[in-house]
């Protein structure tokens, strides 16, 4: 899978050594007395050397984490051939949707992304890039995305193997039955439920699953309190400060965190041509095709039941679906609810959070990769 070029000199491939090991901390791996340069070992037998230079810290932090979690790396390469000088990172996804726009530029919807990502006219490589990305052949395989901190996308080329199983299980018949029969019949007996449970709840000790505002904003601050650090993210943190994808695998973790501290949340799904102002990216903006937090069952004094939506990467505290809906640039979005054991489109359900913690790895590199980069750490202050 290692593939280099006069042209475009770059490795695409699984990191499966780095010689000599990387100590910790990364910070002090080229002192005084240490190594001078390491060798990284690719899965096809390429090589290449990261040598001193402003981000190799990172780099090797990096390609060290990647090779761990036997994820795949763009590595680009020296006008030699030699050694690196910058990572991306690969996305391992099926093409859903590519759309040309006025200025001649493509969008891509990727199926394992909430993110608009563009194919650039100007790309060199833009004709050969077009054909793979809207190759009909195949529209079903797996593909390597690869894609600046800006979601340009300037590589893309067939999975082929790797350590990464990809699960891609889909909701059978009886469950989409089960899901016509709740999305038709709630209506008809929801009111008569809701005053009968904020009775049961007022003169018994049932547990109402609904909670008082004052509840909601604790959950809030416990879940944003686990927002990464944007230099050192990883695991357990959330990274709500690399807003531009991975919102499912946010709020999945989220979720298991509040039903670990006794609340019993859902999620609310929107959909649409997506603008959210952010100071967490350098353009102050982020573009979605689709977003999703958790939401919580609110009730007020007079017992009236509101649905709050949790998404530390948009607000500081709890807010109501409209004014979450609102903040996201599209006048006429379509929001859906689900319970909160919906995963992604691509993945029904993570019961065992493997692949929660996988996602939520992904998009950690991607902010200690953009915060070790020239625009700094999160948040920007000219947003």
């Amino acid at each position: 899978m290692a593939e280099t070029s006069s042209q475009s000199r770059f490795i695409v491939d699984y990191v499966v050594d780095i010689d000599p090991k990387i100590e910790r901390p990364v910070e002090n791996l080229f002192s005084k007395g240490g190594p001078k340069s390491y060798i990284v070992k690719f899965a096809d037998g390429g090589q290449a050397v990261v040598t001193r230079s402003e981000h190799a810290a990172l780099h090797l932090d990096l390609l060290d984490d990647l090779m761990r979690a036997k994820q795949p790396v763009y590595a680009a390469l020296d006008e030699a051939g030699e050694s690196i000088i910058d990572i991306l990172l690969p996305m391992i996804t099926r093409v859903l949707v590519v759309t040309a726009n006025i200025e001649g530029d493509v969008e891509v919807s990727l199926e394992t992304s909430h993110a608009r990502h563009f194919l650039r006219r100007k790309n060199p490589d833009f004709d050969s890039l077009l054909v793979a990305l809207s190759d009909e052949s195949a529209a079903d395989s797996l593909l390597f995305v690869t894609e600046t901190d800006d979601h340009e996308i300037v590589d893309v080329r067939p999975f082929r193997g790797g350590a990464l199983t990809l699960d891609f299980s889909y909701r059978s018949p009886a469950r989409r039955v089960l899901k016509w029969i709740r999305d038709r019949l709630y209506p008809v007996y929801q009111w008569f439920l809701y005053w009968f449970f904020c009775w049961f709840r007022r003169y018994t000790v049932f547990n109402d699953p609904c909670v008082s505002l004052r509840r909601a904003q604790e959950l809030f601050a416990l879940v944003a309190s686990k927002n990464c650090p944007p230099l050192t993210a990883s695991a357990p943190c959330i990274p709500f400060m690399y807003p531009d994808d991975g919102c499912w695998a946010r709020a999945h973790e989220m979720c298991r965190l509040m039903i670990a501290d006794g609340a019993s949340p859902a999620k609310v799904w929107i959909s649409g041509s997506l603008r959210a102002a952010s100071k967490n990216n350098p353009n102050c903006e982020v573009l979605w095709g689709w977003h999703v937090a958790p939401t919580l069952c609110v009730r007020d004094l007079y017992c009236r039941k509101i649905t709050y939506v949790i998404d530390p990467s948009l607000f500081t505290g709890p807010v109501t679906k409209a004014v979450w809906a609102s903040v996201q640039g599209d006048p006429s979005p379509s929001l859906r609810d689900s319970p909160w054991t919906e995963y992604s489109s691509w993945q029904a359900t993570d019961s065992t959070f493997v692949h929660t913690n996988n996602d939520l790895d992904t998009y950690r590199r991607a902010l200690r990769l953009r915060s070790g980069g020239g625009h700094g750490p999160p948040p920007y202050a000219h947003c």
